[in-house]
């Protein structure tokens, strides 16, 4: 299938401010590329690269890059939208139970042409150069639509997975560890989560009385 992506950032703004406290604002431009998402030991995906030859990855595994323009800071921003993204050739993440979970990694680069360099000079005319500050951040996601709707039979409440009914076989998530001695701990979340899986749960319902859990849980 194809898909459209809503592509933000967050963007925390570390310029300078003029003598009234009003910031100078900082423009640039934001590269990204979305690519197939590599696993840790994936023969088939990996690849090496030599000193002379460029970081960035195979062609084949990249499914649409590109440039956004004009990006302007301000101010710290909580959301900052930067338009939809096109992405074709995508393939739909779903419950163990009912498909595979394909995944995708996204890279963000933000370069800032403000300022000038202290002593940059271009050969040609003795003008100084723009000073270029890069950010980059990374993100691993999968594409799906989940929507809620009442089951006709039962009246009551129930999901639906890329539009497809799914029976929600699960639990409660309270915590395994009353102490917290393992919430920095991957391969213990991993673990367990693989016991849950291995026994036919495809949901977990994260109790509100319990601890917000941490990116470990969710990754």
């Amino acid at each position: 299938v194809s898909a459209w992506l809503d592509l933000s950032v967050t963007a925390t703004y570390h310029g300078s401010r003029d003598h009234d406290n009003n910031a100078f604002p900082i423009r640039g431009s934001i590269e990204y590329v979305i690519k197939h998402h590599q696993k840790s030991g994936d023969k088939r995906k990996e690849h090496t690269t030599s000193p002379s030859s460029s970081s960035s990855p195979p062609k084949s595994l990249i499914l649409t890059n590109g440039t956004i323009h004009n990006i302007t800071i301000a101010t710290s921003v909580s959301i900052m939208h930067l338009g939809q993204i096109y992405l074709p050739r995508a393939k739909l993440w779903w419950p163990h139970t009912h498909g595979s979970q394909p995944l995708y990694s996204v890279e963000l680069t933000f370069r800032s042409l403000d300022g000038k360099s202290d002593d940059a000079v271009d050969g040609n005319n003795n003008n100084p150069t723009p000073a270029i500050h890069e950010s980059t951040t990374q993100s691993t996601f999968g594409i799906r639509t989940i929507s809620s709707f009442t089951h006709p039979k039962t009246k009551s409440f129930a999901l639906k997975v890329n539009g497809h009914p799914v029976f929600l076989q699960g639990g409660n998530w309270i915590t395994t560890d009353l102490f917290l001695r393992y919430s920095n701990s991957p391969k213990r979340y991993l673990q367990e989560l693989q016991l849950l899986r291995n026994v036919g749960f495809n949901s977990l319902r994260v109790w509100g009385g319990g601890i917000a859990e941490t990116t470990y849980f969710y990754e």
